[in-house]
């Protein structure tokens, strides 16, 4: 019993699947940040260009 426990903490085979898993969720949690804030940013530059083309038809009626 004693050998079977020592070469459960021996193994390391494990340890690279969960290192590998760990850097999976650390680059999905920065492209999901980054696509968030990538979406902010062209709404807003959507919304600033509307305000932009009303502002003017505005003026040319």
């Amino acid at each position: 019993m004693r050998a079977l426990i020592h070469r459960f903490i021996d193994d390391c085979a494990g340890a690279t699947a969960i290192e590998y898993a760990l850097i999976a969720a650390i680059l999905s949690l920065v492209a999901i940040t980054g696509y968030s804030t990538m979406a902010n940013s062209v709404q807003n530059a959507y919304q600033a260009q509307g305000a932009a083309v009303d502002s003017t038809r505005e003026r040319f009626q």
